[in-house]
C-alpha cells in the first residue's frame, strides 16, 4: 500500500519514493484540486509501474504515463 504526505511547499508538483512506497504532493505548485487529483494519479502510476516490476529508466517512465494521461484525447 502506498502513503501519500501533503506538504505546502516544495520544488516541484510530486514525487514518487519507492523505496519506502510513498507519495509526497507539494500544495503549492497546485492550483485548484482538479490539479493535485491529476498529480496523485500521475504518481500513483509510478508506484503501479514499480509494483509490476516494469524496467524503464526515468525519461521512459515519464513518457508512458503522459501518453497514458492524454491517450482519451488522441483516440
Amino acid at each position: 500500500m502506498v502513503n501519500v504526505e501533503l506538504r505546502t511547499y516544495g520544488e516541484d508538483r510530486g514525487h514518487y519514493f519507492a523505496n519506502s512506497e510513498r507519495i509526497v504532493l507539494y500544495l503549492n505548485s497546485h492550483e485548484c484540486l482538479d490539479d493535485l487529483y491529476k498529480t496523485l494519479q500521475h504518481e500513483l502510476i509510478h508506484h503501479a509501474l514499480n509494483k509490476l516490476e516494469i524496467d524503464l529508466d526515468e525519461d521512459q517512465e515519464e513518457r508512458a504515463i503522459f501518453a497514458m494521461a492524454w491517450a482519451e484525447e488522441s483516440l
